[in-house]
């Protein structure tokens, strides 16, 4: 019998991290749908309603000027996301939203990869002066991500998430969005 070799494990060399055209929205919705399912307690939007989405809403959000998308891909699989829009009541903040990266590539480094490239991005398309983000308390492995790209606990939101029963409270989290340096 032959032994049975390990499938490599990704590097941070298989995967490129990208934007999409509107024209793979499907892609995005999959990716995104992929991850309401698989950790339902991440994010604050129920799977069904991001279902319910209509083709031109998946669109628009790759094209929106005040919103912005970027990717892990691997091949043609995508394996992560992170999006970022600007906060309508307070356009000098920008807020992050929906990282994910796929279990199989987690521990690799992908998360830092998709976020600095979002940071980058957004601090080259807007006015914006800060970051936020909102993270479970219970998430020591996001917080410790977002520590270590400049992130700082500014507040606490209870009761934010309700899954099986039981109510989880968020940190929230922010950072300039550009060096106070230059």
């Amino acid at each position: 019998m032959m032994p049975v070799m390990p499938i490599p494990s990704p590097t941070p060399d298989d995967i490129d991290i990208v934007t999409l055209p509107p024209d793979r929205w499907e892609a995005y919705r999959d990716l995104r749908l992929t991850a309401l399912r698989a950790e339902p307690i991440a994010f604050s939007e129920p799977y069904d309603r991001a279902a319910a989405r209509t083709l031109e809403e998946w669109r628009r959000r790759l094209i929106d000027p005040t919103n912005w998308v970027v990717f892990a891909e691997r091949g043609d699989t995508l394996v992560g996301l992170a999006a970022a829009y600007v906060i309508p009541d307070e356009p000098t903040a920008v807020h992050i939203v929906s990282v994910y990266v796929d279990a199989s590539v987690r521990q690799r480094g992908v998360g830092r990869r998709i976020l600095s490239s979002l940071i980058q991005r957004v601090a080259a398309s807007s006015a914006a002066v800060t970051l936020r983000l909102g993270v479970l308390d219970t998430n020591a492995a996001a917080i410790a991500l977002y520590a270590s790209l400049g992130f700082a606990v500014v507040g606490e939101q209870h009761d934010v998430v309700h899954h099986t029963g039981r109510a989880y409270d968020e940190l929230i989290m922010e950072r300039p969005l550009r060096s106070q340096h230059g």
